[in-house]
């Protein structure tokens, strides 16, 4: 069956309603951002001089502003202009029901409804129905994502020419060193030069990044016929009877990965028994229950007495503190860690300048 390519995205993309929606999208979170505040002072004719440059093909990307961030893992994110931000939202409005349709149900990474509660759900499941699990992990997964792959799997969803050739520009802006490059069966001389990498930090790099893999779910689901997977963004983990099973699953979706110019991160891929548990999204998930993964604890303790420094220099109000606290709570599970979490809690206190007592958080005041 062929599946109709969706035209007219990039009209509808550039009516000011639309770019008003972004905007309102984009400045979430952002808005004493200095960015934020000055495009958002003269909204309106901002968004309509954004608009002509959008319409008579004279819009072009900026640079970004690059930061690192070292929890949980050192990452280099790229900040783009607040204008550009509004383009990505615009971009992703169109774009992302055209690929949600076409997902498979069991991929849970940044999409509505979904998340990383639901997938460790749906993993317990799946585990409760099989002996042995294969667990993949990709290597430098943003780092390597094909450009020129990319655009072609966009063009198999709509040939909206104008679209893609913005995406293009998009892509452009953003280029991983040979540093990422991983050699792969076939490649020639020119291969290391190959235009590759998502910038971390854009919203269209997780929309596109969560779209890349789409052909190895619909290869594992459709052409090997496997019931029991679930993905999160580029963490693959299948579920099988037999070691022989998953074993040859191993080899046949390697092989799968590497026509989209990516490996397995040797190291984090491995098969495991079902009984001893799956390390996925920060716990080890096992079939009736999940512990989290003391690495996650570690930083947790570090962070949080980092923030307990800030806020005795006056640098971080106690309020920041909290929703903090409050934010990794909903990923921790309380309920299964209270104890632990308590227990960390209870050896961290916050002296804010000017009060004579210090706050201590609980579960209960978090």
């Amino acid at each position: 069956m062929t599946i109709r390519r969706a035209r007219g995205l990039y009209d509808r993309m550039t009516t000011f309603q639309s770019l008003y929606a972004a905007a309102r999208l984009a400045r979430r979170g952002k808005r004493r951002a200095y960015g934020t505040a000055r495009f958002e002072h003269h909204l309106e004719e901002n968004l309509v001089q954004l608009q002509s440059e959008l319409r008579a093909g004279q819009f072009t990307f900026g640079g970004y502003r690059t930061f690192i961030v070292d929890s949980p893992t050192r990452r280099v994110i790229r900040a783009a202009p607040y204008r550009d931000r509004v383009v990505h939202h615009a971009m992703c409005a169109q774009l992302e029901p055209l690929l949600e349709r076409r997902m498979i149900e069991h991929s849970f990474a940044c999409r509505v409804g979904k998340g990383s509660h639901a997938a460790i759900i749906k993993l317990q499941e799946f585990l409760r129905g099989g002996a042995w699990a294969l667990k993949i992990d990709i290597s430098k997964y943003f780092y390597s994502v094909d450009h020129d792959l990319l655009r072609q799997s966009l063009g198999r969803v709509t040939d909206d020419s104008t679209l893609l050739r913005l995406v293009t520009n998009l892509l452009a802006t953003y280029d991983a060193s040979a540093e990422y490059y991983f050699p792969q069966p076939g490649d020639d001389l020119f291969a290391v030069a190959q235009p590759r990498g998502l910038p971390i930090g854009n919203l269209s790099s997780q929309l596109f990044a969560n779209w890349y893999l789409d052909p190895i779910d619909q290869y594992i689901k459709r052409t090997l016929g496997w019931r029991r997977y679930v993905r999160y963004m580029d963490d693959l983990v299948l579920v099988g009877a037999t070691k022989a099973e998953v074993t040859e699953a191993r080899a046949k979706v390697q092989e799968a990965l590497s026509a989209l110019r990516l490996t397995p991160h040797p190291r984090k891929t491995q098969i495991f028994p079902v009984a001893n548990g799956v390390p996925f999204l920060g716990f080890r998930v096992y079939p009736h229950g999940r512990r989290i993964l003391r690495a996650n604890l570690r930083r947790f303790t570090v962070r949080m007495r980092r923030y307990a420094h800030a806020v005795a220099d006056g640098t971080m109000p106690l309020d920041y503190v909290r929703a903090s606290l409050r934010s990794w709570l909903g990923f921790a599970d309380p309920a299964m860690h209270g104890a632990l979490i308590e227990h960390i809690l209870d050896t961290i206190y916050y002296h804010e300048p000017g009060r004579r007592l210090p706050t201590r958080f609980t579960l209960r005041t978090a």
